[in-house]
């Protein structure tokens, strides 16, 4: 029988993964903010940047960086060690 609007978990399942990928490496959380040491200065009008922005995998130590959507795209992700015998 077919549902309309009913996805396979073939394909919900790469989905949910890009999704809780970008959540982590790529959004920014305010909860998350580190204070700068000194106030860095903008290049436009407005006031100084006083926090720093902080991704989920940022605060478990996984990445120094927010990741842009194309780097996590690029990624290479390495093959899983085989075991032994194989």
């Amino acid at each position: 029988m077919h549902f309309p609007g009913f996805r396979s978990i073939a394909t919900q399942t790469p989905q949910l993964a890009l999704y809780q990928t970008y959540y982590n490496f790529c959004l920014p959380h305010a909860s998350l903010r580190q204070a700068l040491p000194q106030p860095e200065p903008t290049k436009g009008t407005g006031s100084a940047t006083q926090w720093r922005p902080c991704t989920p995998a940022m605060a478990a130590g996984l990445t120094d960086h927010v990741w842009t959507l194309r780097e996590v795209l690029l990624y290479r992700v390495p093959p899983w060690p085989q075991p032994a015998g194989v």
